[in-house]
C-alpha cells in the first residue's frame, strides 16, 4: 500500500529516481537507481526537517493508516472462513469465535515448545488438531 508520504511529493516526470517536494519543489532521493530499492525514508527525513507543519499532517496520516491496516489484518484473521468441499457439501473449518483464540495459541505454544522426544508430543500435537477442527475429524491411533 502507498504510503501517505505520497501526498507531498510527486515523482519527476524526467528521473523516476527523485520526487519533487509539493511544498518547495526541491527534488529528494526516493533511495535507489531501481524501482525495487525504492524507500520513503529521505521523503519522510526532508518533510521532518524542512516542513514541520506538513510533517505533522504526515504522521497522523501515517497513525490512521497503520491503525487501518492493523485492525483489516485482525479482523480478517476473524472473519475469514476458508471453505473445504467435501462430499458436495462446504466444510467451515474455522469459525468467527474470538474466545477460541487464546487457548488455540495456547494449544500451539505447548506443542510447539515440547521438546521432539517427549512422548506427548503426539497427543499434543492431536490435541491441537482437534482445536483447529472440531467435531469434523476424528483422530484414530493406527
Amino acid at each position: 500500500m502507498a504510503s501517505p508520504v505520497w501526498q507531498f511529493y510527486v515523482v519527476c516526470e524526467k528521473d523516476n529516481t527523485l520526487a519533487i517536494c509539493n511544498v518547495c519543489t526541491k527534488q529528494i532521493p526516493r533511495g535507489g537507481k531501481h524501482a525495487k530499492h525504492f524507500n520513503t525514508t529521505n521523503l519522510i527525513r526532508h518533510l521532518k526537517v524542512s516542513h514541520v507543519k506538513e510533517y505533522e499532517q504526515f504522521s497522523k496520516l501515517a497513525s490512521a493508516k497503520r491503525e487501518r491496516d492493523s485492525s483489516a489484518t485482525h479482523s480478517a484473521f476473524y472473519l475469514s472462513e476458508p471453505v473445504i468441499a467435501q462430499s458436495g457439501q462446504p466444510l467451515v473449518y474455522w469459525q468467527n469465535n474470538k474466545s477460541r483464540f487464546p487457548a488455540l495459541a495456547q494449544a500451539a505454544r505447548t506443542y510447539l515448545c515440547a521438546p521432539c522426544t517427549s512422548v506427548d508430543s503426539e497427543r499434543l500435537f492431536i490435541n491441537l488438531l482437534e482445536m483447529l477442527l472440531p467435531n469434523k475429524y476424528t483422530v484414530v491411533n493406527s
